[in-house]
């Protein structure tokens, strides 16, 4: 499965190697180290895959979402510790590894993760490892928070949000089970729209 289609990648191409032209050019002139390391850090961001945070409470909804976006069926919640954030990434064999930061580091074999990378890390985390939340969300390129239909956003949801505002991302709520709440379909969307206007 491809996230970018040909022309997209070319985009990309040309990018790379803008910037690795601009870097050359630099070198010549003597460029500062701070000048330097933004042209790295340009350089590695066009490299990485898209970055998509998927966020929630625990238990076993967030999970399956992360199952379903990514097309598998193994990644569990019990796999790891509580509250324990874990980074999705492609590779040629399945594994998996903390890393020193506490976070949990899978390998996973699904096509989609060729071009994109998933963070699945429960919004209560934020207060045990605020630095390292704080850190995925600001690299992130969207973040998804999984929402429960019957209490949309819970306090910790809230904080979550209100932790991130400052960065102007693209906020994706999925609702679990809204589709089997069609009387209540309008009463979910006003909470939702209520709850979240809140972390303006």
């Amino acid at each position: 499965m491809r996230i970018f289609d040909k022309r997209q990648r070319a985009i990309v191409a040309w990018e790379k190697a803008l910037i690795e032209r601009l870097s050359e050019f630099l070198a010549g002139f003597g460029e500062s180290p701070s000048d330097a390391e933004i042209v790295r850090k340009a350089l590695r961001e066009i490299e990485e895959p898209l970055q998509i945070l998927v966020a929630g409470d625990d238990g076993p909804v967030r999970p399956a979402f992360v199952n379903a976006l990514i097309g598998a069926g193994t990644h569990e919640e019990a796999e790891r510790e509580a509250n324990q954030i874990a980074v999705l990434r492609h590779a040629g064999e399945t594994g998996e590894r903390e890393l020193a930061n506490g976070v949990l580091q899978k390998s996973c074999q699904e096509e989609f993760l060729r071009e994109v990378s998933v963070i699945d890390m429960p919004v209560a985390a934020i207060r045990n490892q605020e630095e390292v939340s704080l850190g995925f969300a600001s690299s992130s390129d969207v973040i998804v928070l999984v929402a429960s239909a019957g209490h949309p956003l819970s306090k910790a949801a809230l904080y979550f949000l209100r932790s991130v505002r400052g960065w102007r991302k693209k906020v994706v709520i999925a609702a679990e089970t809204a589709d089997l709440s069609n009387a209540n379909n309008e009463r979910l969307a006003d909470a939702l729209s209520r709850r979240a206007s809140a972390r303006r």
